[in-house]
């Protein structure tokens, strides 16, 4: 089971100061393209609609972006397995774009995480 995360604050996050603090957070980009895929078996083309603020995180060791975050108001992301290592790509990120927000990362049932 999976359990989300999400990047908060008492007041909603307009989307142009999301979209600053992910412009001025290295390792973290916006992404508003659709993801289209071709099923393998009937050939037909599938779109997932992304909403706008979409962000990818950039994994060093892969060498490749990943999307991560959906935005409304808040970022919202699945909690990696690796969340606890400090040097997890998305925990880097979401607390350098939390403190930048002056915001707080959130679990599903309103914990409040720590970067130490």
């Amino acid at each position: 089971m999976s359990y989300d995360l999400h990047i908060t604050r008492d007041d909603e996050i307009p989307l142009d100061e999301w979209i600053a603090a992910v412009d001025s957070t290295e390792g973290v980009r916006i992404n508003n393209e659709d993801i289209v895929m071709t099923n393998p078996q009937s050939g037909q083309e599938i779109r997932l609609v992304c909403a706008p603020g979409a962000a990818e995180v950039y994994f060093r060791e892969q060498s490749c972006w990943h999307r991560v975050f959906s935005f409304s108001g808040y970022a919202s992301f699945r909690a990696p397995s690796d969340w606890k290592d400090p040097s997890s790509p998305i925990r880097q990120v979401s607390f350098k774009l939390a403190k930048l927000l002056g915001a707080s990362v959130t679990g599903d049932e309103g914990e409040i995480y720590n970067e130490t």
